[in-house]
């Protein structure tokens, strides 16, 4: 599965010129509207934590209908990516604070998924390829997207040609583990029209983690 994490950059300096009650307003709006990108990408939300929102690309129902296609869920998360970059533009523009963007970082992997505590129940996703993803986030660029080595290979494999990268930098996830991590060019067409035929269909999960509601 494809793995998306995003922060709103410059989003604490803001915070500290406005009220607790407008900063609360922003993140219902500018959440709200990345959960209905996310349906409309046939995303899963997984949750927010603070100013960032976490999604990723495969249903987490143990049999789908149609079957899942991983390509087609990398490219619809690239398409909610780019769709993140370009909305904040017209929240910052709105809000007059120039200094706000969003860093996003994706990753393709394999996780594990659960359930856990008694109390307030929340599904939740764990493994070393979670982790790789948000340190592709808290290592990359605001305003632009970053990718782990994986995700590059397997959207080069999937889709020949269709995107660039450059390589940013080495990334040391934990211990001696170092993941390449790229920056996304301009793609070349969006791809989320182009390859509705791919099986797979669009129907993914939204809503908050597990039983929570969506913010």
């Amino acid at each position: 599965m494809t793995f998306l994490f995003a922060d709103i950059w410059g989003f604490p300096a803001w915070t500290t010129a406005v009220p607790a009650t407008e900063v609360l307003s922003m993140l219902q709006q500018l959440f709200g509207h990345f959960d209905r990108e996310s349906t409309l990408f046939g995303l899963y939300k997984l949750c927010t934590i603070g100013d960032a929102y976490v999604a990723v690309s495969e249903p987490v129902t143990p049999d789908p209908r149609p079957p899942y296609n991983p390509a087609q869920g990398a490219s619809r998360a690239l398409d909610l990516a780019n769709s993140m970059i370009e909305h904040i533009k017209t929240l910052r523009e709105k809000l007059k604070f120039p200094n706000l963007d969003m860093r996003i970082g994706l990753h393709f992997g394999e996780c594990v998924g659960g359930v856990i505590g008694s109390g307030r129940l929340r599904y939740d996703l764990w493994g070393m390829d979670v982790l790789t993803g948000n340190m592709m986030e808290a290592n990359g660029v605001p305003g632009r997207i970053t990718v782990s080595e994986n995700l590059k290979i397997f959207l080069n494999a999937s889709f020949p040609h269709r995107f660039e990268f450059t390589f940013h930098k080495d990334v040391l996830i934990m211990d001696n583990v170092v993941v390449p991590a790229y920056l996304l060019e301009d793609p070349k067409q969006k791809i989320f029209e182009a390859d509705l035929d791919i099986s797979g269909g669009g129907d993914g999960l939204v809503g908050g983690c597990g039983s929570e509601t969506a913010g």
